[in-house]
């Protein structure tokens, strides 16, 4: 009797993940590496099981692209129909892992731009960066300055990205952060009545930022023309000129319940007082705004702008959050209501 033909085997899509291992502990094993030192191993380690994370992401993508079903026709959002299907379009996605290349099906119609339904099912970001290594770059460059986020980022991910590109994406970021803060509740309705109403908390701060030459305003661009370049000196930083630096202002209007607390509350002398404590109040329908153009006044005063839209007859506790500058004491009692439109107990200025 004729024995029974086995079916084909599917072709293993992690092929080359796994000669990148057996490379990897081979390597491990031979006797150049018996007399390594504890840095030598680490070192290689990391490097080489690096590699081996990146193929295992590039060989996830090629199987995937090998299984995605054509369809028939696709429509994009500009009503164009695509009838024609082409496989094997590549594109480039930089990675924390390192470079890797996503192919996919590319839809065609003469005139149209392709159409990738692949990007959509992998939500893939429209720049040549993943999303995971622009959350890192974000976290790096809101600590440290570019050159040393970038290096740092090297150290930690194997990844080298220039200074351009850094600020490419810290800008392509931070064009998101009101689209971050915006809340999908609507603000809760403005509240009348006794002391535990709901408080109106208005919150601003500002911090100075060095301007490259390119940007510095017109009037210190002369004034530097003029005054040449500034000798070499130990103390450059206290001869450097005047408005070089501008303000960056942020500021924030939120609802809160106000929450009576006491003092073993705020700081608890013991282990029983900080499991016992309250905790504080939680901002409600916080809406934030920050700029770099504008200066501290204009946005103190589209601060107090938005919390009149809020409270626009004066019925609730404001309280204003600030810091101990002047200037944005001085621009805050500018905006200070008259006693006639609000009455004494709905002003609150803390430090």
């Amino acid at each position: 009797m004729a024995p029974y033909t086995s079916a084909p085997q599917a072709p293993d899509p992690f092929t080359a993940t796994r000669t990148r291992m057996e490379e990897m502990l081979a390597h491990l094993s031979a006797p150049a590496m018996a007399s390594a030192t504890a840095e030598g191993l680490e070192d290689y380690i990391t490097a080489a099981g690096r590699e081996v994370l990146r193929q295992m992401l590039q060989d996830q993508l090629d199987a995937r692209a090998a299984a995605e079903v054509r369809v028939e026709v696709v429509t994009g959002s500009d009503a164009v129909v695509r009838p024609r299907a082409e496989r094997g379009h590549r594109r480039l996605l930089a990675t924390t892992l390192g470079r890797v290349e996503a192919t996919r099906i590319a839809y065609r119609a003469p005139g149209a731009a392709n159409l990738h339904p692949g990007d959509a099912a992998l939500a893939l970001p429209r720049q040549v960066y993943s999303y995971p290594l622009q959350r890192a770059v974000a976290l790096e460059v809101a600590e440290t300055p570019l050159r040393r986020a970038g290096a740092h980022l090297e150290r930690t991910t194997g990844q080298r990205l220039g200074t351009r590109q850094l600020m490419e994406i810290t800008c392509r970021i931070a064009a998101h952060i009101p689209t971050f803060y915006e809340q999908d509740t609507p603000a809760p309705t403005p509240a009348v009545g006794s002391e535990g109403d709901r408080l109106l908390v208005l919150s601003c701060d500002a911090t100075g930022v060095n301007m490259i030459p390119s940007d510095l305003r017109e009037a210190v661009r002369t004034a530097r023309a003029a005054d040449g370049p500034q000798p070499p000196s130990a103390q450059l930083s206290s001869r450097e000129h005047t408005g070089r630096r501008r303000m960056a202002t942020v500021f924030a209007v939120y609802d809160a319940d106000p929450v009576p607390r006491t003092g073993a509350d705020v700081l608890p002398a013991t282990a029983a007082e900080r499991a016992a404590r309250t905790h504080g109040p939680h901002a409600r329908g916080r809406h934030m705004e920050g700029s770099l153009q504008r200066s501290t006044a204009a946005m103190v005063t589209a601060m107090f702008d938005h919390a009149e839209q809020r409270d626009p007859d004066h019925r609730r506790r404001w309280i204003v959050l600030v810091d101990g500058a002047n200037h944005q004491l001085d621009c805050i009692a500018r905006k200070q209501p008259p006693a006639a439109s609000m009455s004494t107990r709905s002003w609150t200025s803390c430090m």
